[in-house]
């Protein structure tokens, strides 16, 4: 999520036990507010329930282009996609490199591309030949941008 987003708010509204789990990547504040409060927030202001209409709205809509692209993508363009849009969010640029520092282990990245953890290794060690990424502990240096977003938008 990015500032000001929420997660979890959809298992309050359809009062279900919320499953999923998260991790930052960077350093983040996050605010826990009681069902009770919410629900009580969203009938008493009008404009709260309208935002939550709208970002709920929001997040159906890039669930279901997200699960069309994921279909009509290969693997190693869904992982292209994915460290390119994490750079664009997350990666710094550093003595003339561009450098991401990914919390997200092989099996967490298999997870969101929808693939096995055998195959992302095997997608890694493809670009790393081709010379796009290279890797240093948990840091992934974009050698070629130009050549990893031409993957993805193949």
């Amino acid at each position: 999520t990015n500032d000001g987003q929420m997660i979890g708010h959809s298992s309050v509204i359809l009062d279900k036990n919320h499953y999923g789990s998260c991790s930052t990547i960077t350093d983040s504040v996050l605010c826990f507010i009681p069902k009770k409060a919410f629900l009580d927030i969203i009938k008493k202001y009008s404009s709260v329930a309208n935002r939550l209409i709208y970002v709920l709205s929001n997040q159906l809509r890039i669930a279901e282009l997200s699960a069309a692209s994921k279909s009509q993508r290969s693997f190693k363009q869904n992982l292209a996609s994915l460290l390119a849009n994490l750079f664009k969010l997350h990666g710094i640029i550093e003595n003339n490199e561009m450098k991401l520092v990914l919390n997200l282990s092989r099996v967490e990245i298999a997870s969101i591309i929808g693939t096995t953890t055998e195959t992302v290794s095997r997608l890694m060690t493809e670009l790393k030949k081709e010379k796009i990424i290279r890797e240093k502990d948990k840091i992934i240096y974009i050698l070629n941008r130009e050549a990893l977003e031409k993957i993805y938008k193949i």
